[in-house]
């Protein structure tokens, strides 16, 4: 599918400079080009809620004022409001995910309808057929061997490895960990007493290899948990651990999450 649309990018491209490029470049200056960045969706959603608009104005005047004058008393665990705010934020989250999964499928599927159609033949490239069948068989090959390697890796390790290999697991529930639960994870392991004498470098490094493992089976890399605790103390300690870490969050589990940690807590309880 993607020498089909690297022919027709090129094909476009060679287009677009013999026809219209030499009609848009007196257009294009620092001038539109400014123009074109500030009304980019992005910054305009965000003009929308920000000083600029003058609708928001009273609103910097209410939060300087509640901020200075406001009595705001800090609600139970059990207030119907904070439960009521909590599971809004949580449905939006799980309609967020629901949707850039939809979006994502529909693309890839529009994707491969548009390129690896019988017509799209016509702009294979005879001579890179093979080549492309070459590479996606070498292509093949170095997945199998990575994913050979990392397998071999999954009885490997101890307290620590098997500590962030279950953390990473809760927090890969929807196999995707966005760059800011990556830090507070980090953050939360450097700040548990357990991983003191531990460096930043060392327990980046296993964060690392504990992700690449989940990756290549997340079933055989619980099950394999047993492996690197073999005592029954040792598997209590990074039970409480994980238990510490989790509640540190700020936040219940999701769904999946606790999925997950029931799946982890069955596989050490036995």
């Amino acid at each position: 599918a993607f020498i089909p649309a690297r022919t027709l990018s090129r094909i476009n491209d060679t287009a677009y400079r013999l026809m219209a490029s030499f009609w848009i470049k007196p257009f294009i200056n620092e001038l539109t080009a400014e123009m074109l960045r500030q009304a980019h969706p992005m910054r305009m959603q965000r003009y929308l809620i920000s000083d600029l608009n003058p609708a928001f104005y009273p609103v910097g005047i209410w939060a300087s004022f509640l901020r200075e004058n406001g009595n705001r008393p800090t609600v139970s665990e059990d207030n119907i409001f904070l439960r009521m705010e909590r599971l809004s934020s949580e449905l939006i989250v799980d309609n967020l995910q629901i949707y850039r999964t939809m979006r994502d499928s529909f693309w890839e599927t529009a994707f491969q309808f548009m390129y690896q159609m019988p017509w799209s033949e016509l702009f294979q490239e005879p001579s890179t057929q093979d080549e492309a069948r070459s590479q996606d068989e070498q292509l093949e090959e170095l997945r199998r061997q990575d994913a050979m390697y990392w397998g071999n890796q999954m009885e490997k390790g101890d307290l620590p490895e098997a500590v962030i290999r279950m953390l990473l697991a809760v927090g890969m529930a929807d196999w995707e960990l966005g760059r800011k639960d990556y830090e507070l994870m980090l953050r939360l392991i450097e700040e548990n007493k357990a991983f003191k004498d531990i460096g930043h470098d060392s327990i980046t490094e296993i964060f690392y290899r504990q992700a690449r493992i989940l990756q290549t089976d997340r079933n055989q890399a619980i099950v394999s948990l047993p492996r690197l605790l073999p005592t029954k103390s040792k598997r209590n300690k990074a039970l409480s651990i994980l238990k510490e870490v989790t509640s540190s969050a700020g936040r219940e589990a999701y769904p999946s999450e606790a999925l997950i940690l029931e799946r982890i807590r069955s596989v050490l309880e036995k």
